[in-house]
């Protein structure tokens, strides 16, 4: 059931080992999740005095491929995005679905702009429930391990770029969403899932930090 929606998972050309593993999981061929090829941020220009690290600015780009073609999709009303560490659960096939139901009318009867599959929350406070397994997305966190993003989501998340070209490029990707944790003061609507899916292994190895 997990493969009537769009589902990439983001990972760079020369980090072949990550593509191996994320693709050996069964999930990967029963829900039909394809590979972008991320934006390498060892191939960008290097600014002096630039706010984020190249691989920060590779990860931005490269989540922007993704909601650029998430908002076209009329194919399906959310993508999945997943980064390529990203370990897939077992009950994913029949938790997902359900999920993305709920997330159909999560914000106050209308389609949630993102929904999280799997957060590292810096914090653990209550959450508002809005539906069984969906909650608000207010506790901070960081990451971008795995979530779903509606087309109307993903429009406002471009739209914000076009709005302000350099948002994007002053703090990390997870930053960014933080700062719209709070559903009084954003129109950007996120919930989570609670329980999460799936977990990330903690890893030495990021791509972000690259100069």
């Amino acid at each position: 059931m997990c493969d009537k929606y769009n589902s990439v998972y983001i990972n760079l050309d020369r980090v072949e080992d990550r593509r191996k593993e994320f693709e050996a999981q069964p999930a990967v061929s029963a829900c039909n999740i394809t590979r972008l090829a991320a934006v390498d941020g060892q191939t960008l220009d290097k600014v002096e005095g630039a706010p984020l690290k190249r691989g920060q600015q590779g990860c931005v780009r490269s989540h922007m491929q993704a909601w650029e073609d998430a908002r076209k999709s009329d194919a399906t009303p959310f993508t999945v995005i997943f980064e390529d560490d990203y370990i897939i659960p077992e009950n994913y096939d029949s938790a997902l679905p359900q999920i993305l139901e709920e997330a159909q009318e999560a914000c106050d009867g209308k389609p949630a702009d993102v929904v999280w599959l799997h957060r590292t929350l810096l914090e653990h406070g209550a959450e508002d429930p809005v539906t069984d397994h969906l909650t608000r997305a207010t506790n901070p966190s960081n990451g971008t391990h795995a979530y779903a993003v509606s087309a109307g989501g993903a429009a406002k998340l471009m739209d914000m770029h076009n709005e302000d070209d350099t948002t994007f490029f002053t703090v990390p990707l997870d930053s960014y969403f933080q700062q719209h944790r709070d559903p009084k003061s954003s129109s950007l609507c996120m919930v989570a899932v609670d329980p999460p899916l799936g977990h990330v292994p903690v890893s030495p190895f990021s791509t972000t930090e690259e100069e």
